[in-house]
């Protein structure tokens, strides 16, 4: 089953709903949470070419956050200049393929709002850095779903059509002293 298809969007939607019926004590989600400053509204049409920036204004809601590797190309950010453009919308096309990714996994498992910090801080304003990055914790602890893209080095990279390596078994030699305390006796 490859990350990039529906068994694989399935089974996550299950362990969404298991956790959420099942852990609420280990993993505490709270619906009526305030939504980050700034979200992307990805719509919840799959075929929606645009997806914008959303100013929350206090708003209470579920969404996704995702945990990535800028890279060392050009990155796609939100700027005090660029603000205004973004909350107006921004193309599919013109976004990095680890956005299109997450974009991809938030509207299949249902939800409309997708925290990332690149497009959702003011990378130019220290004051919008300052303020945003002190609530990264709870943006990160309180959305539904936290999408890590362990396998992109940048932007750049699509991490849902990435191949994960084969795994290899390795032998790891351990010395504990209870061990050897136990065995004495």
């Amino acid at each position: 089953m490859t990350a990039n298809s529906e068994p694989c969007f399935n089974l996550a939607t299950q362990w969404i709903n298991h956790c959420l019926s099942g852990h609420s004590s280990s993993c505490p989600f709270d619906a009526t949470a305030s939504l980050p400053t700034r979200v992307i509204d990805v719509g919840l049409d799959m075929d929606t070419s645009q997806v914008r920036v959303f100013e929350t204004k206090g708003l209470q809601g579920t969404w996704v956050a995702l945990s990535h590797c800028w890279g060392r190309l050009a990155r796609l950010v939100t700027e005090t200049s660029s603000l205004h453009e973004r909350t107006q919308g921004i193309a599919l096309s013109d976004l990095p393929k680890t956005f299109l990714d997450a974009i991809k996994i938030t509207r299949k498992l249902g939800y409309r709002y997708l925290w990332i910090d690149s497009l959702c801080i003011l990378q130019d304003s220290h004051l919008d850095w300052v303020n945003e990055s002190s609530r990264m914790q709870d943006y990160y602890s309180k959305a539904i779903l936290t999408i890590a893209s362990d396998l992109a080095t940048g932007d750049h990279e699509s991490f849902l059509d990435n191949a994960r390596p084969e795994s290899t078994s390795i032998s790891i030699p351990f010395n504990s002293k209870a061990a050897v305390t136990s065995q004495s006796h």
